[in-house]
């Protein structure tokens, strides 16, 4: 759309100018206005960054990383070994961080054994997914 725009335009009157000055402005006008309207700006939302859970660390990102390299090298090329790679890859990253999340909120319920309200708030935030409002 943009290369047909630029050959339709008629570049005589900038050809013809004697004025190095005024070519290049008028050149810069014409070149700015097709680009204004083939490529708009458009406006994007920026999402806030969800915070991390507390037991994800940098051992189970790297997990996920190679995690979803071999999910991306199996959708390009399906085949048994690579579906054997991603699938071990992912029950060993579900396994790891069930387990992360088992001891950190056991070490909570032990901090806080004697404190119930504390002890129903780490309850609710296990069966809800996410800390009670407060």
């Amino acid at each position: 759309m943009f290369s047909e725009e630029l050959s339709a335009v008629n570049w005589e009157s900038i050809f013809r100018e004697n004025n190095p000055s005024l070519a290049f402005e008028k050149f810069n006008t014409t070149l700015l206005g097709i680009y204004d309207l083939t490529c708009p700006l458009k406006s994007m939302k920026i999402r806030k960054k969800a915070a991390r859970k507390p037991w994800v660390d940098d051992e189970l990102l790297r997990m996920i990383d190679i995690r979803n390299a071999l999910y991306t090298a199996y959708i390009n090329e399906p085949n048994e070994f690579s579906s054997a790679q991603f699938k071990d890859q992912r029950n060993l990253v579900n396994s790891t961080r069930r387990k992360k999340m088992r001891n950190f909120y056991g070490e909570e319920f032990k901090k806080n054994a004697s404190n119930p309200k504390a002890t129903w708030k780490i309850i609710n935030e296990v069966i809800r997914g996410s800390p009670a409002p407060q």
